[in-house]
């Protein structure tokens, strides 16, 4: 009965060995075959440089952005700066989503 036992015990290793052995091989392959989607509608244009607490794009592909010193700033959609407000309140953001600086 001993021996039964001590069969047991190696299939039961064997058994542990082969699904630590699967496991590790499924998690090596995914991230390597894994590759980004190419059909998406986003791409990146561009980036902003500077320190701004609030960013938002409307309808038309504007840009507005308050910096750290409470000016807000009017993007369009090339990137160019079409508007400046100095001293601008953090509590006016909820108010910009409703209301496009012509």
């Amino acid at each position: 009965m001993h021996t039964i036992e001590n069969l047991n015990n190696k299939r039961l290793s064997i058994l542990h060995l082969k699904y630590f052995f699967l496991c590790f091989s499924v998690s090596v392959a995914i991230p390597l075959a894994a590759k980004p989607q190419s059909d998406s509608a986003f791409q990146f244009l561009k980036s902003i440089k500077g320190s701004f607490t609030y960013f938002n794009v409307d309808n038309l592909d504007q840009v507005y952005l308050i910096t750290a010193n409470n000016q807000l700033k009017k993007l369009n959609a090339n990137g160019d700066s079409v508007a400046v407000f100095n001293d601008v309140k953090n509590t006016a953001t909820p108010i910009l989503l409703m209301l496009p600086i012509h």
